[in-house]
């Protein structure tokens, strides 16, 4: 017999409710507990037919609440069948909701009253149950006959009103009123309701009650009879009684042993959804699948599977190196490799924690989906160097809140390991378009997250114009250059902060660094330049390491996998813009003037040179990408019928209002006093009178042109160079549309490393004058522009920063410019007139032309 001492510890001991490192997890797991609650109810006999009804309040949500479906039998409830409803509005079920999605109204009108009028409870239950049902014929509260009665002492109700099925809220109302504070009711003619802090107590509660029910009727049958009275117990004791087994703590202990004993019957327990693969993950269909989740395992393309990982092999713990097949012998220190570690004698996945040390980042918006990405490199509390040779489990989830209240839009998992630097990047899908997004990262083990970021999609194509982004200008930031040592990124800032940018666009040199290279000759698979590297891996080789490097730190996708190093591609934005991205920096161009290949000038007016290459001015289409290797029909391989040509006439027949076309380099002609830049498009005229061909002969309008590289500062109608007869700079008349230039992030300028505004005005002053379709210059600020789009006009805006040799948000409005749909030029006055920094050509005085 157990003494008053150890009943004292036992009780000290009792176990308490559980608590979750999310509350998406403590959904999951009460959801569970919930169709739980139903099968148990179904095991005892309480439902009859399509009625009965157990709500749930959602742990993320609170305004809403989880139901059974109408017309399925508790016995067969699982969590996925539940219905998540508001309950302060609309009887609506949401995106959470099973696909059984008809809801009781019954259930409806009496749970949405109580969890409105009762926000301590959280799981309310009722149910036509037998003896409950009988019992409420009698309009009486129940009588202290019983220890398990007293439970229910002063803390029961009795509503003695029958008003049919409960179809209105007012009924519900009337109902919630009734039940008051306490935790059950008797409703009369009708049944029980019982209304807890938790899903254990309501069940139990519930049984107790229906019991107690059935025990006053018995007991009332018999005392009558025998003729004699049953005997109830005082107050007093009742009360002691109550305070005993009648408390909500109580009731949730109480409860417990229901659900063991369905558990056992059932064999199946809570076992979180991570967890759960966790278990699952020695398959090796599911292990590869987290790993190819991955994007940044894969090969950016496919004829290049030296650059992917075997993630089949990882999976079955052996790391294998990179460039197994073109180098196998590259081994060189500057590049990351791989340890060959075993993963077999290691615990699956890393558990001492990760550090986001890069935030967060997301890219390649499309309709319905977007790249997400982030760097989750391992960590010991130790501080000793972390187990490389188990891979690090990263989760990752997307919301419409900031806050991630309600169901993730999109979530899961991926693996990430020292193979990829730690980088993860996955493809968040299923959303929708045109839409604004929150995601995060965490750590699977530890539930660690990272920052959150916030991303968007796209419109869809057939969008009208004047619905994309719900009817407001679509604002873009415009950056190029950004190069490591030369100073703080401190225009990413100050766009972030300060302007109301929905995409940052970056046209190129994301990070530029002092370039290593070894002289022309290295630069070649030659012997000389193969020998340069210790591990004698040549400039190919060293290309594609760059290229995967590329692929792993962006979140950008492999537009064509077939396809090396291609990048170009197009996007549809409603019926607004077509955003075509051009590659003029890499892409099979023609020979460039890299300041030791002089002879450049001589060639750079030949007709068959390109700055693009074949592929790309005959091939460019709206992604996914389609090959014409084999489709070229004129003399020099250049198809106006296809291409960037066919691309821009195609937005011109879809309908899009503008056609805005990023690429790296200056595209206007510029003459500078050191001559033509042959390194931008005056080293490819050709092609550059082949793209105002098409869009003179074609009659293609609103298009503006963005362009980096230079580190300076350049806005220009586009117009045939020297051409007096059709444009007039003055007004603007004859052009074909406008090309935005912008700064360097932090690259020194073209005008002179360091070079005060002053001295970049006096270069701005001959330059805006000597040449005819550029408006305005200005070389002394680092910075960013932005495009603001709207179906009528483009509003750009030029930022300027004041200072990046240390963080700061220390920037201004330097100029702003404005281009009229259908006007194809510059709004004059240009600039409204007055720039706050660089020179316009209408404040220039007129100068001679420069000397080559």
């Amino acid at each position: 017999m157990a003494s008053v001492n150890s009943m004292m510890a036992d009780k000290a001991n009792i176990p308490l409710p559980p608590t979750f490192p999310s509350k998406l997890e403590e959904r999951e797991f009460l959801k569970f507990r919930l169709a739980q609650a139903f099968r148990i109810f179904g095991n005892l006999g309480y439902n009859e037919g399509v009625a009965g009804h157990i709500t749930l309040r959602d742990p993320i949500d609170p305004t809403s609440f989880w139901v059974n479906p109408f017309g399925l039998h508790f016995s067969l409830i699982q969590p996925e069948d539940l219905l998540l409803v508001e309950k302060l509005n609309n009887p609506n079920e949401k995106e959470e909701s099973g696909p059984r999605r008809i809801l009781n109204t019954a259930a409806y009108m009496i749970h949405s009253a109580i969890h409105s009028a009762r926000p301590d409870v959280v799981c309310a239950a009722h149910t036509h149950s037998i003896h409950g049902k009988a019992f409420s014929t009698l309009g009486v509260e129940l009588d202290m006959l019983s220890q398990d009665a007293c439970a229910f002492f002063n803390d029961h109700a009795l509503y003695n009103q029958f008003n049919g099925v409960v179809l209105n809220a007012d009924e519900g109302l009337h109902i919630a009123s009734a039940l008051g504070k306490k935790k059950a009711a008797i409703l009369q003619n009708h049944g029980i309701l019982v209304a807890t802090d938790s899903i254990e107590a309501t069940v139990f509660f519930y049984i107790a009650l229906e019991r107690a029910c059935q025990v006053q009727l018995m007991a009332d049958a018999a005392a009558a009879g025998r003729g004699r009275s049953t005997i109830t117990i005082p107050d007093e004791e009742a009360l002691v009684t109550y305070k005993t087994n009648g408390s909500l703590k109580a009731g949730w202990f109480q409860g417990l042993p229901e659900f063991q004993l369905l558990e056992a019957r059932e064999g199946n327990k809570f076992t979180p959804r991570f967890l759960l693969q966790l278990a699952l993950i020695a398959s090796s269909a599911i292990g590869v699948e987290l790993f190819d989740r991955n994007l940044a395992y894969s090969s950016p393309f496919a004829d290049s599977p030296q650059l992917a990982h075997n993630t089949r092999a990882l999976h079955e713990h052996t790391l294998r190196r990179r460039q197994t097949i073109d180098a196998a012998g590259f081994s060189d220190d500057h590049y990351v490799t791989f340890y060959g570690s075993k993963l077999g004698n290691s615990p699956f996945i890393w558990a001492g924690g990760v550090n986001f040390t890069h935030s967060v980042a997301s890219g390649d918006p499309y309709d319905t989906t977007v790249l997400l990405w982030t760097r989750a490199v391992p960590t010991s509390p130790s501080g000793a160097e972390p187990d490389q040779s188990v891979p690090v489990c990263v989760a990752y989830e997307v919301s419409k809140e900031s806050s991630f209240s309600g169901h993730p839009v999109d979530s899961g998992e991926a693996f990430t390991s020292y193979d990829v630097d730690f980088t993860v990047k996955v493809e968040a899908k299923n959303l929708q378009p045109d839409t604004t997004y929150f995601y995060r990262f965490s750590d699977c083990a530890t539930k660690a997250t990272s920052p959150i970021g916030s991303t968007r999609t796209i419109a869809h194509p057939s969008t009208p114009a004047h619905e994309v982004n719900g009817g407001k200008p679509l604002v873009m930031a415009v950056f190029s250059c950004s190069q490591y040592q030369a100073g703080w990124f401190n225009a990413y800032g100050y766009a972030a902060h300060n302007t109301s940018a929905d995409l940052f666009l970056h046209l190129g040199d994301y990070v530029a660094d002092n370039a290593w290279k070894a002289g022309t000759a290295d630069s070649n698979d030659t012997a000389v330049g193969c020998a340069f590297s210790p591990s004698g891996a040549c400039f190919t080789d060293r290309k594609l390491a760059a290229v995967r490097a590329y692929h792993e730190w962006m979140p950008i996708r492999q537009v064509d996998p077939k396809d090396e190093l291609r990048i170009w591609r197009n996007f549809q934005i409603g019926q607004l813009l077509d955003l075509t991205m051009l590659d003029t920096r890499q892409y099979e161009r023609d020979l460039t003037d890299v300041y030791y290949n002089t002879d450049v000038n001589t060639i750079s007016s030949f007709p068959n040179r390109s700055l693009m290459g074949l592929e790309q001015e005959q091939c460019m289409h709206t992604y996914p990408a389609i090959s014409c290797h084999e489709n070229s029909s004129s003399d020099f391989g250049f198809d106006e019928t296809s291409g960037l040509y066919s691309t821009l006439s195609e937005s011109k027949q879809r309908g899009a209002v503008w056609r805005i076309i990023g690429q790296q380099i200056v595209f206007t002609q510029l003459q500078e006093t050191g001559g033509f830049d042959l390194d931008a498009w005056d080293g490819y005229r050709a092609n550059r009178a082949r793209v105002l061909d098409h869009l003179y002969s074609n009659k293609i309008s609103n298009t503006i042109i963005l362009s980096g590289d230079s580190h300076a500062n350049w806005v220009s109608d586009l117009a045939h160079p020297n051409d007096t007869t059709t444009y007039n700079p003055v007004t603007g008349e004859g052009a074909i549309g406008v090309e935005f230039a912008g700064t360097a992030v932090t690259s020194g300028s073209a005008f002179g490393s360091g070079i005060t505004p002053a001295k970049a005005d006096i270069q701005s002053t001959t330059l805006v004058q000597v040449n005819a379709d550029l408006q305005w210059s200005e070389g002394s600020y680092r910075g960013f522009f932005t495009l603001s789009i709207d179906p009528n006009q483009v509003n750009a805006t030029y930022y300027a920063m004041r200072n990046i040799t240390f963080a700061n948000l220390d920037g201004f409005a330097s100029a702003q410019f404005n281009v009229k749909k259908e006007a194809n030029k510059l709004t004059r006055p240009v600039a409204g007139g007055s720039v706050l920094a660089g020179v316009l050509k209408s404040q220039a005085k007129a100068q001679k032309p420069l000397v080559n």
